[in-house]
């Protein structure tokens, strides 16, 4: 992936921003329904290994909260600036985690 700065600095901020905040809604939400069964993963990727025992038949959803995982890792620490795709997809991810892993 490459970078697609805008001449717009505070634009370029708030599209990396809008995929950080959107990875931590799924966190929180992930969280909440593993706590519901007793689970507390310390890590993301733990987070996701106990994902695939709280819901095994979601795998969209699991890959959705994957994607999600990786790009905000690009934008936090790659300087990443999210296309309008890009966010349109973040979009979709967050709704399925949202719908699909409860």
């Amino acid at each position: 992936m490459r970078s697609t700065r805008q001449a717009d600095p505070a634009a370029d901020w708030a599209r990396q921003w809008e995929v950080v905040t959107s990875f931590y809604m799924a966190v929180h939400w992930v969280d909440q329904g593993l706590a519901d069964v007793g689970t507390h993963p310390p890590s993301h990727r733990q987070r996701g290994s106990e994902s695939a025992v709280r819901w095994p038949g979601e795998r969209l959803a699991r890959r959705a909260f994957q994607d999600l995982w990786r790009l905000a890792e690009l934008v936090r620490y790659e300087a990443y600036v999210p296309t309008h795709e890009e966010l349109q997809a973040v979009d979709a991810a967050l709704r399925l985690v949202l719908e699909r892993l409860e």
